[in-house]
């Protein structure tokens, strides 16, 4: 999943839009925008942890900037790459607390459900994933949402899971994803005695 060539791009393109492309001809960029500068850079080339440092430093700086919130965003996001799990769900769920209106809820819901998978939370994770699949039918992940709930049912909610797989099959572009979707159908298939059905997995 290359979330940067999705919206994880954009913000970088919008923000650099905003703070740098209509101040080519000033001669001092603001403080602001030095921190924001050297993190983005950071964040495109891959330097997580220096991103992380000045996403933090300009948030408690300028808590109230409009663009206060994509910056935690690409925050959560330095964290997620970092595996800073605790401090990934903490970051993407302030997004959802304070903006209910933010651009990318879909993807702060998903990202916060991979946190809570990795942390061990599977019900938060599943009810994020469930928020995900119910309000954002256009998600550009929905395939890979629907496959994670799956994985979160398979054990309890069986019926639940096999229509999550199925649903992930049925819609994704992605043939591993597809065969692996129908793997854990046929799983499901042997789990409820229906072993035909199994075979044709």
């Amino acid at each position: 999943m290359k979330e940067k060539t999705f919206f994880g791009f954009f913000f970088v393109l919008s923000l650099l839009t905003l703070f740098f492309l209509r101040d080519l001809a000033a001669k001092n960029s603001t403080e602001e925008e030095k921190i924001l500068k050297v993190g983005i850079g950071a964040f495109q080339d891959g330097f997580d942890q220096i991103a992380a440092k000045q996403f933090s430093q300009f948030l408690t700086d300028y808590p109230n900037h409009p663009k206060s919130q994509e910056i935690r965003y690409l925050l959560g996001k330095t964290f997620l790459n970092t595996g800073k799990w605790k401090e990934t769900r903490t970051a993407f769920l302030k997004i959802l607390q304070e903006n209910k209106d933010f651009e990318a809820t879909d993807y702060a819901l998903f990202w916060l459900a991979v946190a809570e998978v990795k942390l061990g939370n599977a019900e938060a994770a599943r009810k994020a994933l469930l928020s995900v699949v119910q309000q954002f039918p256009k998600f550009d992940w929905l395939d890979y949402a629907y496959y994670l709930l799956g994985h979160l049912d398979f054990r309890y909610r069986v019926s639940q899971a096999e229509s999550s797989f199925k649903k992930a099959s049925l819609i994704s572009k992605h043939q591993e994803l597809i065969r692996s979707s129908f793997f854990w159908l046929g799983i499901l298939s042997y789990k409820q005695k229906h072993y035909e059905t199994a075979i044709g997995y």
